[in-house]
């Protein structure tokens, strides 16, 4: 779960707060939901990941050409 520890929880929110200011951000495909099932799914490392490193990564899966 998203908050299963206070430092999990700190992350998701780093990441919501970043959606807004990482450039070219579609905001109808990187929603707090889409973060959210990115951080329990994929089990993302919040040791090694930067909040807006998760950002940009989930918009560019997301980027259709």
């Amino acid at each position: 779960m998203v908050t299963e520890s206070v430092g999990r929880a700190e992350f998701f929110e780093s990441s919501v707060k970043s959606i807004n200011s990482a450039k070219g951000v579609n905001r109808k495909t990187v929603t707090p939901k889409v973060i959210a099932n990115w951080l329990i799914n994929k089990k993302i490392d919040i040791k090694t990941v930067k909040p807006e490193a998760l950002v940009e990564e989930i918009m560019k899966a997301t980027t259709v050409e």
